[in-house]
């Protein structure tokens, strides 16, 4: 076992032990398990602030319209790493919008070496409308994300 992979296991021991992990699902605790070959018990998950099956209803009073149609915001740079993450969004939203039956609207707002590729890949989505803004300034965001933005999607890397 390599110097680097056994403090990465270690570091995540400690974590777990001090319960200061949490899984965005369970297929990344999964993952993390068996590349690490270790035994998660009872891992934490981040939680979901509106259950699927309430959605419509929990938020039916800020918008009029969200019996018809969810907004989805993107927000980050469209580098490689973050690529796969978004595109896989974008596929679960095109097969999410055939069980709901709602239009749904995704706005990516960002650049980076990835977007042509995004572009060309969001053609492929028939079920949903993908919209790319390429940037929006830092002052106007919060009036963006308040006024479009019903379902937001973000990756912190720093």
């Amino acid at each position: 076992m390599s110097g680097y992979y056994k403090k990465i296991r270690e570091f995540i021991a400690l974590l777990l032990a001090k319960k200061s992990l949490v899984f965005m699902d369970v297929v990344n605790a999964n993952t993390t398990a068996r590349y690490l070959n270790i035994k998660i018990q009872n891992p934490e998950y981040v939680p979901v602030g509106i259950p699927k099956s309430s959605l419509g209803i929990a938020c039916n009073d800020f918008r009029r319209d969200f019996k018809k149609r969810v907004r989805v915001v993107w927000v980050g740079r469209l580098v490689e790493f973050k690529y796969y993450t978004l595109l896989r969004c974008l596929l679960e939203l095109n097969n999410f919008q055939l069980e709901i039956g709602l239009q749904i609207a995704v706005t990516i707002v960002g650049d980076g070496e990835f977007k042509d590729r995004l572009i060309r890949a969001s053609y492929e989505m028939k079920n949903i409308q993908v919209e790319f803004i390429d940037y929006i300034e830092p002052n106007s965001l919060d009036n963006f994300l308040i006024t479009r933005t019903d379902l937001l999607i973000a990756m912190g890397t720093r």
